[in-house]
């Protein structure tokens, strides 16, 4: 009844054409986003405990059409991003399609991004995630981008291992990002005691992209490898 009272939404899921329903399910919406919806309803006050929670509640917030509690999870989310918020903020927003909140997350990247790299949370977020942060993370040394995506490739690849089967392959796994890693930025040094030795390419890329690093256009580099020279700024 109280649900009912504050908000249209709900005064037609229980009194309008649903209200003849033994029972009114909400399946599209993370259980936390509820919660943090009836909490507000109840005390009137936002009450979250973690940015991803801020985030859930803010698409609550909009399909039940409560504008005022939606700009307080904006707010809050602003507020409150750190480094290791922004691969589980990305991981929610992204699989729910609201990338157009995305400004406190390339903030952080713009100005942080190095943490969000070194993050634990980095190297369990999804696919998607990853692609993102490639995208925007910006002032941020190569090596410790490669470092981050090898990492992440390697967890990929021992959880694959644990839903049966054999475990994937870490250069089919972290091969969709090849256009977006810059190599050729790269020390010399840096590249041999990385990526030329962790499994992630083979002899033929290995040896174009040394070629290229010591000397441009030296030799062709293959199909579907980034071609920039410059660090992220």
């Amino acid at each position: 009844m109280i649900l009912a009272l504050q908000n249209d939404v709900f005064r037609a899921m229980f009194f309008g054409h649903l209200g003849s329903e033994d029972r009114v399910t909400i399946t599209d919406l993370h259980p936390d986003g509820v919660e943090g919806l009836l909490r507000y309803f109840y005390s009137g006050q936002l009450q979250v405990e973690s940015v991803l929670q801020a985030t859930c509640t803010r698409s609550a917030a909009v399909k039940y059409v409560v504008p005022e509690l939606a700009a307080r999870c904006v707010a809050y989310v602003e507020h409150n991003m750190e480094p290791d918020d922004v691969c589980p903020f990305l991981d929610y927003i992204l699989t729910m399609g609201e990338d157009d909140v995305d400004g406190p997350a390339k903030a952080v990247l713009r100005n942080n991004g190095l943490f969000v790299l070194a993050s634990k949370t980095f190297e369990s977020c999804l696919h998607c995630t990853v692609n993102y942060i490639l995208d925007n993370v910006h002032n941020v040394p190569e090596m410790s981008v490669l470092q981050a995506v090898h990492a992440w490739g390697r967890r990929q690849c021992l959880e694959s291992g644990k839903v049966g089967g054999e475990p994937a392959d870490l250069r089919s796994v972290v091969q969709p990002f090849f256009h977006k890693l810059r190599f050729l930025v790269l020390s010399v040094t840096e590249f041999i005691r990385g990526p030329k030795v962790w499994g992630m390419l083979n002899a033929e890329e290995s040896l174009a992209i040394l070629c290229n690093i010591i000397e441009e256009d030296s030799l062709p580099m293959p199909a579907d490898f980034c071609r920039v020279r410059t660090p992220r700024v």
